[in-house]
């Protein structure tokens, strides 16, 4: 056979070559998994910063002693925010937008939420109706069992609902769909504006969450 007739020799790798690679692709996995790819056990990862919640600062505003009526029925005060961390909107069930947007991202995070530090207190959901002449107990249960079974609706009559509303609100006109985030101590924390984000509202009830201990 001829020497220009001889079979394709596989050309050698070039060891050095070789190492080189294998080292830039190992430095850029590594670089992917510290910037790139969320760490293992991310979902109990905390948020570093605030991005919708306005807070409040701790012990300036507290809700005063309250008698209100659930739509199951049954007295609601003060004593039942105890030893449980409550997120509080306020709305009535004739608001076209912005209420049931606020409920929507209640519910998505109260899901969010299920187990997170579960075990300092639980989280409760509630709307506190500004039409109660409208929104009687039945009312307000069929229309939050739309979202969900953990939302609880708070009627009353006009002077003690306008008494927590106004806290609530610090005195100022209160707008459907606003909400707050309630401590155990009955302190409260942060108020939230419409329109509402359920992942921003579920990062920044963990951080103010965490930020009380």
């Amino acid at each position: 056979m001829a020497a220009d007739d001889a079979p394709l020799q596989l050309k050698r790798p070039c060891r050095i070559c070789q190492v080189a690679r294998y080292a830039a692709i190992f430095a850029a996995i590594i670089i992917w998994y510290a910037t790139v790819r969320e760490p293992i056990g991310s979902e109990t990862a905390l948020p570093t910063a605030l991005q919708r919640a306005k807070p409040v600062p701790i012990g300036s505003r507290a809700l005063p002693d309250f008698s209100l009526t659930s739509h199951h029925g049954n007295r609601f005060g003060k004593s039942d925010l105890q030893d449980t961390w409550s997120v509080i909107t306020i709305g009535y069930r004739a608001c076209a937008t912005d209420c049931p947007q606020t409920l929507a991202a209640m519910a998505d995070a109260r899901q969010s939420l299920l187990g997170f530090n579960a075990s300092t207190a639980p989280w409760q959901w509630l709307m506190i109706t500004l039409d109660p002449n409208a929104d009687s107990e039945s009312a307000l249960a069929d229309y939050l069992g739309a979202f969900g079974d953990n939302l609880i609706g708070l009627t009353g009559d006009v002077d003690a609902l306008t008494r927590v509303v106004s806290v609530l609100t610090a005195a100022e006109t209160p707008i459907p769909g606003q909400a707050w985030l309630i401590a155990p101590q009955g302190d409260i924390r942060a108020q939230f504006d419409p329109p509402f984000d359920a992942d921003a509202l579920t990062s920044d009830l963990r951080l103010l969450h965490s930020q009380s201990h």
